[in-house]
């Protein structure tokens, strides 16, 4: 199974006038393709079957460290 290095990604809004941290943790390409800032300190190598569809990002919520010990899904 492979691994990839996601991290935590920061995105201007506009509505604050500020940047926000996303609620997802992205790869390196995935926050150059949606124009965020990452984190370098936050990063955190997880399996590929972490991704969404797009490998460039993970769902909503996800916690990286909330992972490990007995096998969560069914492969």
């Amino acid at each position: 199974m492979a691994r990839v290095k996601v991290y935590r990604t920061d995105f201007y809004d506009v509505s604050n006038d500020g940047m926000t941290r996303s609620r997802r943790w992205f790869t390196r390409e995935g926050a150059e393709q949606a124009g965020g800032t990452i984190d370098e300190s936050t990063e955190v190598e997880v399996d590929e079957l972490n991704l969404e569809e797009a490998g460039w990002w993970t769902r909503r919520d996800f916690n990286p460290h909330s992972i490990g010990g007995f096998q969560r899904q069914v492969i």
